[in-house]
Parts: C-alpha cells; sequence; structure tokens
C-alpha cells in the first residue's frame, strides 16, 4: 500500500486563515474549530495560526497579526514562540 498525501488547497487554506482574521467569531461559532485541528493544515506554520487565532478568541483577545509572536508566551507555552 503507498502512502497517499493529504488533500491541499494551499489558496484554500490562505484564504480561510483570512477569513478568520477577518472575523474569528464565524469559525468559532460555527463549530470549524471543534473539528479543524493545527495539524490539519498542509503547513506546519498555518497551522501556528490557526492556533494563535484560537488561543486570542479563547482569551478574548482582539485578533490581529501584531500579537502573533506573543500568543505563546500568553497561554504558557512560551518554547513555542
Amino acid at each position: 500500500m503507498t502512502e497517499r498525501l493529504p488533500p491541499q488547497s494551499e489558496s484554500s487554506e490562505i484564504a480561510f486563515l483570512g477569513a478568520c482574521l477577518y472575523d474569528p467569531e464565524l469559525a468559532v461559532e460555527e463549530g470549524v474549530a471543534a473539528d479543524l485541528k493545527a495539524g490539519d493544515f498542509f503547513k506546519r506554520s498555518r497551522g501556528l495560526v490557526w492556533r494563535a487565532i484560537l488561543d486570542l478568541y479563547h482569551i478574548k483577545e482582539a485578533i490581529d497579526v501584531v500579537p502573533f509572536p506573543d500568543v505563546p508566551a500568553k497561554r504558557g507555552r512560551a518554547d513555542e514562540s
């Protein structure tokens, strides 16, 4: 049996993350957050962005690209920055 790559669409991942940055409540309230994990993204960096969006949403901090580097420290995961 050959190993298969997971389905991927770079433009879809980028568009999804952009939409979440624009309206993070939509993704969380529509249940996407419950099903989508950081490891589901093809590129690790996009998974980290997704996790940062969720972290910021859950600590009730405004979601913006500026605070992203500070997110792991705020959640007690300074080793992941």
